[in-house]
């Protein structure tokens, strides 16, 4: 099909032109010097002479702010641009961050814009073709939101690189999307009777582990990273530097989360009890475990990521408790120790989190007699 011809206007650098179906539309061509050359930049298909103006204008006020990286790269794709930021940041990423990013790219990004340029990519955009998708597949607004923080961080990224002169979105809305069920924390007595029935029923590592999140608050990766050189019962404390999943072991999810946290008396007997049964396995197993993980199967092997969530679904299925995750028992202790007026500040030193995830996640309380239903509870959990 042949080009459409270029008629010129009264205004410099600024030609009409009929379309396939007769409509009269506008267009610009304006060169310009840089470095010896001279480029071009064109652009057409505006309905009005005064539409061209005004993007030749914003073209002219680029050249003069020297933004030539911005429109030699205007017509980036958000495939290509996904290329260049995951290839940038991959190597300061943590592997969850970089499969979690992955995932998001792979999956929801790049199947539905991919092709379109970076200046295409709008709030509407994204409803139409990323949002409502992935909603009416039944993902949760969590899901969708680390979608959406993967698609910002990437367009940040082309801005700075000055691939992009603004975003042209904002925002997506959530309002059909499924919430995130908010649950509440385990109450002192179920926590209590859990861990009750837990040192009756479960192995004496699945025992163990449990008691070291609910009376730590640690992740589960950060429980199955400890290893015996993590536990100091002189200075009763429990250093917490690295986290281990499929992935492998690395440092923390975040600075805050290497720590050192209180090693209480009655979790202290409980570890001490457990290495009488750890360190006999350990000598017929030497060779199983040469980095000495604390939570260990009988035959020496460091546990697996389920290895919790398991045991603590069985429990809770056979003796009718509320069902749990390991991070609710990480929730619960916070919890905890909000309804006794722990300092924010205490609690977020405690958890390895920051004040304000503490403040919007954690800052649940318990009422008061549910605190002092249980005296076990409450003196493990005191911060002094």
């Amino acid at each position: 099909m042949a080009r459409e011809k270029y008629i010129k206007t009264k205004k410099d650098c600024i030609y009409y032109y009929k379309d396939a179906k007769g409509k009269k539309k506008y267009a610009f061509r304006f060169k310009y010097y840089h470095s010896g050359k001279r480029p071009e930049k064109s652009e057409r298909g505006f309905d009005t002479i005064e539409d061209c103006e005004r993007a030749l204008i914003k073209v002219k006020a680029q050249i003069l702010n020297d933004n030539h990286e911005i429109l030699k790269n205007e017509n980036m794709t958000v495939k290509a641009l996904m290329e260049n930021f995951v290839a940038a940041k991959q190597n300061s990423w943590k592997p969850t961050t970089y499969n979690s990013s992955a995932n998001a790219i792979n999956r929801h990004i790049n199947p539905h814009i991919g092709n379109l340029k970076l200046k295409q990519v709008t709030n509407g955009v994204l409803q139409t073709n990323i949002v409502e998708p992935m909603i009416t597949a039944g993902y949760k607004a969590t899901s969708i939101e680390a979608m959406y923080r993967t698609l910002n961080s990437a367009f940040n990224y082309a801005i700075a690189e000055e691939w992009l002169d603004r975003k042209r979105f904002t925002s997506v809305n959530l309002k059909r999307a499924e919430p995130k069920k908010k649950r509440q924390p385990l109450s002192v007595l179920d926590l209590e009777k859990l861990l009750l029935i837990s040192k009756e029923n479960s192995s004496i590592s699945q025992y163990t582990a449990i008691m070291i999140l609910a009376l730590t608050g640690m992740r589960k990766g950060e429980l199955f990273a400890l290893t015996t050189k993590d536990i100091d019962f002189d200075s009763k404390t429990i250093s917490i530097t690295k986290t281990r999943d499929s992935l492998g072991t690395r440092s923390p999810k975040t600075r805050n989360s290497i720590r050192t946290i209180p090693l209480t008396d009655e979790l202290a007997k409980c570890i001490k009890k457990y290495l009488l049964w750890f360190e006999p396995v350990m000598w017929y197993n030497r060779d199983a475990n040469p980095e000495k993980y604390l939570i260990v199967h009988p035959n020496g092997m460091p546990v697996a990521r389920e290895y919790i969530n398991r045991a603590l679904t069985r429990l809770c299925t056979e003796y009718k408790l509320p069902h749990i995750s390991p991070h609710y028992l990480r929730h619960t202790y916070a919890s905890i120790l909000a309804a006794q007026n722990t300092p924010f500040t205490t609690i977020a030193a405690l958890l390895g989190d920051t004040v304000e995830t503490v403040t919007s996640t954690y800052a649940h309380s318990f009422e008061n007699e549910e605190i002092l239903a249980s005296k076990m509870l409450n003196d493990l959990v005191r911060v002094n």
